[in-house]
């Protein structure tokens, strides 16, 4: 389970959430964010559920704009 957030301003005091996945299998997963502002500056994932004992892995992030 894990959430896909953007920060627009310089003191990510703020977030918001553009993504959410609540029953991942832990593949790949391709996400199109069309919706949210361009002048997103920042981009974080937060994970708050795994689905096994050993933990969150996320291997590759990649974010284009």
């Amino acid at each position: 389970m894990y959430q896909v957030q953007v920060a627009l301003d310089d003191e990510v005091e703020y977030w918001t959430t553009v993504y959410e996945n609540y029953g991942g299998d832990g593949g790949l997963d391709t996400i199109r964010l069309d919706m949210f502002p361009p002048t997103a500056r920042y981009v974080k994932v937060y994970a708050f559920g795994r689905a096994t004992e050993f933990g969150y892995s996320i291997h590759e992030l990649e974010v284009y704009g």
